[in-house]
This record gives structure tokens, sequence and C-alpha cells, in this order.
């Protein structure tokens, strides 16, 4: 079976061609350049057995019991100029980040000292259309072909009366 290779920070990550493969290789090369620059990689759940990718430079914070590794997110990065961790999955591996979906994720990491923003990844509008209701409020969508724009779906913000 052919791979995708991604080399993060001297670690070779493998990833199984197809669909979530290449939206993982998408978030490394377009959506952390284009909307997350400071931020660092620090794990990557892939979708073959045994490949994950931790960064050594993990903040201690996030100490995480390895008994959880079904339960993370596809990809995590952390900004800590912003006081951000993101929480990414794409739709092709576990689909939209749901309300149930978001719940396990705030219980996970609410030990984190960190706003949690929470990303559901797409290869286009399209590949999306049949899963739009399913996406929790106050989450975004990214579309890998559009790499430099999301989606906020917002929620309780109302917008101001005219």
């Amino acid at each position: 079976m052919s791979k995708i290779l991604l080399n993060i920070q001297g670690q070779d990550v493998h990833l199984t061609t197809g669909e979530h493969g290449a939206l993982v290789q998408a978030v490394v090369e377009e959506f952390v350049p284009h909307l997350t620059p400071d931020a660092e990689l620090i794990h990557i759940n892939a979708d073959s057995p045994g490949t994950v990718y931790w960064s050594r430079n993990a903040p201690q914070w996030l100490a995480l019991d390895p008994a959880l590794h079904d339960k993370l997110p596809d990809i995590a990065l952390y900004s800590e100029s912003r006081g951000q961790l993101f929480l990414i999955d794409t739709a092709a591996n576990r689909g939209p980040i749901n309300a149930r979906r978001r719940a396990d994720l705030e219980e996970i990491f609410s030990q984190a000292p960190a706003e949690l923003v929470y990303f559901t990844v797409f290869s286009s509008r399209n590949s999306a259309v049949d899963q739009l209701d399913e996406i929790a409020w106050e989450t975004r969508v990214w579309f890998a072909d559009e790499p430099t724009h999301y989606i906020y779906f917002n929620g309780d913000i109302l917008p101001t009366p005219y």
C-alpha cells in the first residue's frame, strides 16, 4: 500500500493514501500556514494503526492518558501566543464535529489552560453538503480546496437587528 510521507520536525509520519490522509496532509501544508502560522503541530492521530505523531515540544499540561488514543482529535495544534488549542477532525475519518463529539473533546481537554477551537476538515464544499446539519455550533469548517477561508458556526451569538 502506498503512503503519504510527512516529515514534521525531523519525524516521519506515514499516512495511508485516501481522503483522510490527503486531508491530514492538507492541514499540515495549507491550513497551518494560512490560518495558524504561529501554531505548533503537536499531535497527529493518523488513520493507520500505530501511526501517531507527538511533538517533542508538546506543552506539559497536555499530559493525556494513552488509553484515550481513539478519542483524540485527528490533529491538534497549539498557539501559545493566542492561548488556543486547535482540535481538528477530518470528516473522512470521524465525520463532522457534532454536539456529542464536541462534548467528548471538551471533557478530554477540560484541564487545558487554553481556549479550545474546533475544526472539521472537508475536501470541498460539495463533500460537506450532506453533513452540514450535523455540525455543532461554536465550531468551524475548513475546506482543503479553499485554504485561506473557513466557515464559523457561531451558535448563540445573534446578529444585531436592523
